[in-house]
């Protein structure tokens, strides 16, 4: 199209201003090689600005007069409107002549002459149409070869040439049927080589061409959509017509596969050896038979052939002579030539060919306008829109957004200065002009992300005193460390736990750890071989705390929880394991910081230490002294923050004490923030974010890549405000994981948590205030309760995690085997009708289709 659109320009003139004239250079001209005077050099036109008297225009070239003359000739509406009155003619004067039985004289002689007419007429067009739009119009153009099959399949239509009109015809029964139907497929071809003409002829119509000359992008967008459309609906046109007589094969064939004309002819030859009057009885048996059995064609006459047994039977018949020979079908014997009228059938056949031109232009036109329609609703108008809106927009951000610093842009693909402000608009195209705008949309998004503006790396290039200034503003700014990865253990000697543990190493680096079944002392050992000698323990936390300081550390914790059913200290070792596993499966070692990892891990500890066995709405209902304390937002997870950091602050149970003070700001920020965000009001929050994160940075990576490598690209991807979100999500998918593990660790976990909360109903219903919905002994089924938890809360939350980290996609899977299994107690127990066993169902088919 670029090539055609050079083209173009090529052959148009330049005009320049000369004094008292506008002399117009023809392409390939050299502006001012051009004398003005008569026979002097080059061609060279002058319109009149000024007195002409001393211009004599001189000749032009032959072939720019041809063009010139022509273009104006075949572009007219006159000159399309007769090309596409004679495309109907031709499409549908021959059939209309059969359809109405239109006597051979003079009708052959009128349509002959029609019809070369017509075929003259269609040669010139493309011969001017070649000659002026050469560029579009060539011998690679489909149109052209269109048009050149539609003009000469006319020789079909005339009889002085391969025409069939005034020819009686005759059959032979061998090759009757395939005859039949390559004589229709042919005729076929050339009705949709002359058919497709239609789809070009339509541009002269109003809101088909490109009337404006000035026409803006879209237009011309608009024009090339439809003129390369109107090229696929003419091809698609062609070959459903080829095919369509193919039908014929599975349709009766009339007259070349009905046998019964010959074998009547011959049956007449043999009566003739016995004599002349068995002959003439069987000629009218036949005639019996025909009217019988037939009636849409009859034989109407019988001839003699001259052979030894015949007489003459000339005139022979009840019915007269047809008005077209075309319509005359001659069987012949070897006595008897027998004469047949198929001008009923022949109708037929004609009004079905007009049925099905007509039905094939209709569905032409009715393509043409629906694809068009459909291409402006779906792409011309929406791009029309776009592009005004982008230009309004690019106005707005140039004109207004001086401030970015754009006075030292460069033009998109060259190497100089653009113009800036709204001037630069009028030198970048619409895709230029998208591009510079995504560029500022850039810097305004750094800017706005940025708190200070200045960027990471110039941060570490400043001194001391750069950094107090922007500290003085910017209070969470801090002297970053940097994060050294370790990828080999850092060993203290043995570990500390071997030997103080009653369960097998494969199931601590499993899910399927009870913590349920092991006593008090293994319990703290189990914590203290997540953080310290669990694989991923040696590598993050090892250098930062030491065994017996975190043996004081449990030991302290212990006593602070309570003994409820479910927020007890089993349930903190639990969550403290399940962080180790959800860290090390991602190989957080490689990309996250050591001390923020062991944070995370000392945080899940005392996530819930101190927890009443009531919920945070609970508290603030009954005005509880922590929810008056911390205003009543999120009062349990801020008095867990609290009870840590004091535990914290006496040397002998201090984890951090080998930090150093940022170190130490930094596991401080992490396990506050960690253990605010288990509280179940920020959860649908983070299942945004999660998404979100997903789109930004998980959507696009390939699918192929390993944990290891996962790791590494969010490593390199990620900033620190995400990564304090994935430590986020490893705490509080920990803290709601019991669906991710064997179902008989759930289930255990499951009959803790509701007892916990039928004791919390019990005390609601004791001080008359609103049951909580799973807080009601007497209504709440266990499986349905865990069915909707997991349902509602656990799976979004699970499907989240596994599309950042499919090494995580296991534990998809156990939930839904899980949520099957209580799916099987729930049917066990309520006995439910069909109609709610195909919810269930669904709902499970829901959640399976997650992972």
């Amino acid at each position: 199209e670029i090539f055609q659109l050079m083209s173009t320009m090529a052959f148009s003139p330049r005009v320049e201003a000369v004094p008292g004239a506008v002399r117009v250079h023809p392409a390939g001209s050299i502006k001012g090689a051009v004398p003005l005077r008569p026979g002097g050099g080059p061609p060279t036109l002058l319109c009149g600005v000024g007195p002409p008297a001393s211009v004599v225009k001189p000749s032009r070239p032959i072939w720019s007069r041809v063009v010139a003359s022509a273009a104006p000739v075949i572009r007219s509406k006159a000159f399309q409107g007769t090309s596409l009155m004679l495309l109907f003619v031709a499409l549908f004067l021959s059939d209309a002549a059969g359809c109405f039985g239109f006597p051979d004289d003079p009708w052959n002689t009128i349509q002959d002459g029609m019809m070369t007419l017509i075929m003259a007429f269609f040669t010139l067009e493309m011969l001017l149409t070649y000659i002026v739009d050469n560029s579009t119009y060539n011998l690679t153009s489909f149109f052209l070869w269109m048009d050149v099959l539609g003009t000469i399949s006319m020789v079909f239509e005339i009889s002085f040439m391969l025409g069939d009109g005034g020819e009686i015809k005759t059959t032979s029964s061998d090759s009757a049927s395939s005859s039949a139907v390559l004589l229709r497929a042919a005729r076929a071809a050339r009705l949709g080589a002359r058919a497709g003409r239609i789809t070009k002829m339509f541009k002269f119509l109003p809101g088909f061409g490109n009337d404006n000359k000035e026409a803006a992008p879209e237009a011309e967008i608009s024009r090339l959509l439809q003129a390369k459309l109107s090229a696929r609906v003419a091809a698609l046109t062609i070959l459903l017509v080829v095919a369509l007589p193919m039908i014929g094969l599975v349709l009766p064939q009339y007259p070349e596969v009905d046998r019964s004309m010959a074998a009547w002819v011959d049956s007449m030859d043999l009566a003739a050896k016995s004599s002349v009057d068995a002959a003439v009885s069987r000629a009218e048996d036949m005639s019996d038979f025909y009217a019988k059995h037939n009636g849409h064609y009859y034989p109407f006459r019988v001839e003699p052939l001259g052979g030894t047994h015949t007489a003459d039977l000339t005139g022979w018949g009840e019915y007269p002579s047809p008005n077209r020979l075309a319509d005359v079908l001659l069987v012949s014997g070897d006595n008897y030539a027998v004469y047949f009228d198929f001008s009923v059938m022949n109708q037929f056949e004609s009004g079905y060919n007009l049925t099905v031109t007509f039905l094939v232009v209709f569905v032409m036109v009715l393509f043409s306008f629906n694809l068009s329609a459909v291409l402006s609703g779906l792409v011309v108008s929406p791009l029309e829109r776009m592009l005004t809106v982008m230009r309004a927009v690019t106005e707005t951000i140039y004109g207004t957004m001086s401030v970015l610093g754009d006075d030292e842009a460069v033009a998109p693909g060259s190497g100089s200065a653009a113009p800036t402000g709204k001037a630069k608009l009028s030198v970048l195209s619409e895709v230029d002009q998208l591009e510079a705008v995504m560029a500022k949309l850039a810097k305004m998004s750094k800017l706005m992300v940025s708190k200070t503006g200045v960027g990471e790396q110039e941060l570490k290039d400043m001194g001391d005193e750069g950094q107090g200034v922007l500290a003085m503003v910017d209070q969470t700014l801090q002297r970053r460390e940097p994060r050294a990865r370790s990828d080999v253990c850092i060993a203290e000697g043995l570990r500390f736990t071997e030997g103080k543990l009653s369960v097998a190493a494969d199931v601590l680096e499993s899910w399927e750890l009870d913590v349920l079944t092991l006593p008090l002392m293994e319990q703290k050992m189990v914590a203290v071989w997540a953080v310290l000698d669990s694989a991923l323990g040696q590598r993050v936390a090892r250098p930062h705390t030491d065994a017996d300081t975190l043996v004081r550390f449990m030991d302290a914790v212990e006593p602070q929880y309570h003994d409820n059913s479910y927020h007890n200290f089993a349930h903190g070792v639990d969550v403290c394991h399940t962080v180790s596993r959800i860290l090390s499966a991602i190989h957080a070692e490689r990309w996250l910081g050591s001390v923020e990892c062991m944070a995370v891990m000392i945080a899940a500890i005392c996530h819930d230490v101190g927890h009443p066995g009531q919920t945070n709405p609970f508290l603030v209902e009954t005005q509880h002294e922590l929810a008056l304390l911390y205003n009543d937002k999120s009062p349990l997870e801020n008095m867990h923050c609290a009870v840590l950091f004091k535990i914290c602050s006496k040397a002998p149970t201090d984890v951090f004490h080998r930090l150093s003070g940022e170190e130490r700001k930094a596991a401080r920020k992490v396990a506050v923030e960690t253990i605010l965000h288990t509280d179940m009001a920020h959860h649908f929050a983070m299942l945004k974010d999660l998404g979100l994160m997903f789109e930004m940075f998980g959507a696009e990576r390939p699918k192929s890549m390993t944990a290891v490598e996962v790791a590494d690209y969010f490593g390199t991807t990620l900033q620190p405000q995400d990564n304090l979100l994935i430590l986020q999500m490893a705490l509080h998918t920990a803290d709601v994981s019991n669906p991710l593990k064997p179902f008989d660790i759930c289930h255990a976990w499951a009959d803790r948590v509701l007892a916990e909360f039928f004791q919390q109903g019990d005390k609601e219903k004791e001080l008359g205030i609103p049951v909580g919905f799973l807080n009601d002994r007497l209504k709440v089924k266990k499986p349905s309760s865990q069915i909707g938890f997991i349902e509602i809360l656990v799976a979004p939350l699970v499907s989240n995690v596994v599309n950042l980290f499919p090494s995580l996609g296991d534990r998809g899977s156990q939930l839904v085997s899980n949520v099957e299994s209580w799916a099987q107690l729930w049917n066990e127990e309520t006995s439910p009708d069909s109609d709610d066993q195909a919810k269930m169902k669904a709902r499970i088919e829901k959640m399976k289709g997650m992972f």
